[in-house]
């Protein structure tokens, strides 16, 4: 977890623990209940970005291959699946 402005509040935030994936990380710089985005890794690679809308609904979701090119984007979609 990151405080980069020192508000006390976590802008950065890393899991370690949500399988399959073996990082998630978190961006909440405007200090909402909510992300602005999530970006899922699997062995180091990018494989799932989903960039949230003010209201903290999935905006936007993009899934990438084991190369990091990106194969799918869709908008308006919920959480990962696996």
């Amino acid at each position: 977890m990151l405080d980069k402005d020192g508000d006390g509040l976590f802008e950065i935030t890393q899991w370690f623990d949500r399988p399959p994936w073996s990082l998630v990380l978190e961006l909440n710089t405007k200090g909402k209940n909510s992300p602005e985005a999530r970006l899922y890794y699997e062995n180091g690679l990018l494989r799932l970005k989903e960039i949230f809308d003010e209201a903290g609904r999935p905006g936007l979701r993009e899934s990438f291959d084991k190369s990091g090119k990106l194969v799918k984007r869709r908008k308006g979609t919920r959480g990962p699946t696996g």
